[in-house]
C-alpha cells in the first residue's frame, strides 16, 4: 500500500489516472508493486472526459458529473484496497442511483454543498432512466440530502442496498479502515492525498 501511495505521488503532480484497476497493477515475486496500463491517464492541461474511471471505483464526484481531478484517483485507490481486503467489490453496482445509495449507506450521508452545485445543470450521465432535466442529485435525494432510496432503486437494489453496512463492518483492521476513511471521504476536497495516505498508521511500519 505504501508503494501504491508513492507510486501515485511520483506520476500524478500534473496527471490523472482515473482508470485503476485490480488487473492494471501485478505483484512481482518481491512483492513490489507496479502499474502497467496508463492508457487512460491524461494531463492537468488536456481536455477531460466528464466520466472517468472504471463504473465500481468511480468517484461521487464524477457520478454527480462535477467535475474531477487528482482526488478521484485517491478515491479510487480507496475502492481497490478494501477490493483486496475483502475479496470483492466495495460498490458492487452498475447503476448511478445505486451507487450513490451503496455510497451513503457505507461512507455517509453527501455534503449539502456538492448536491446544492448540482441543482442549477441537467446531469446526462445518469443510467436510471429518468428523462427529466433535473441533475441526478434532485432526482435521487430529497431535500434534506438523503438519499430517496424507496422512490429512485428497485425492489433488488434496495434489498442490495439494505444488506451493506457501514465501512467499519466491512472491514475489520483499525488501522485499514482509517486508511480507507481518508480515501473515501464524499467530498474531494478534504479528501486524502497520496502524501497523506502514505503517512497513514496502516502504512507506516511500527517500529
Amino acid at each position: 500500500n505504501r508503494q501504491n501511495r508513492n507510486r501515485q505521488n511520483r506520476n500524478r503532480q500534473n496527471r490523472n489516472r482515473h482508470d485503476h484497476a485490480p488487473q492494471q497493477q501485478v505483484v512481482p515475486a518481491s512483492t513490489q508493486i507496479k502499474v502497467i496500463d496508463f492508457g487512460g491517464a491524461t494531463y492537468d492541461h488536456e481536455k477531460k472526459s466528464s466520466v472517468v474511471n472504471t463504473r465500481q471505483y468511480r468517484a461521487p464526484e464524477v457520478i454527480l458529473g462535477l467535475g474531477w481531478n487528482m482526488p478521484s484517483d485517491l478515491w479510487s485507490a480507496g475502492c481497490i484496497i478494501a477490493e483486496l481486503y475483502m475479496g470483492e467489490l466495495l460498490f458492487a453496482t452498475h447503476d448511478n442511483a445505486e451507487h450513490l445509495a451503496l455510497m451513503e449507506r457505507t461512507i455517509g450521508p453527501f455534503p449539502r454543498h456538492m448536491l446544492d452545485r448540482c441543482h442549477n445543470s441537467s446531469n446526462s450521465n445518469s443510467n436510471n432512466n429518468n428523462n427529466n432535466n433535473d441533475s441526478l442529485a434532485q432526482q435521487v435525494f430529497d431535500s434534506h440530502g438523503w438519499h430517496k432510496m424507496e422512490r429512485v432503486l428497485t425492489s433488488s437494489a434496495m434489498s442490495h442496498v439494505r444488506n451493506v453496512g457501514p465501512l467499519e463492518t466491512l472491514v475489520t483492521d483499525h488501522g485499514l479502515v482509517q486508511l480507507l476513511r481518508s480515501l473515501l471521504i464524499i467530498d474531494p476536497n478534504v479528501r486524502a492525498t497520496a502524501d497523506q495516505g502514505i503517512r497513514s498508521r496502516f502504512c507506516t511500519p511500527s517500529t
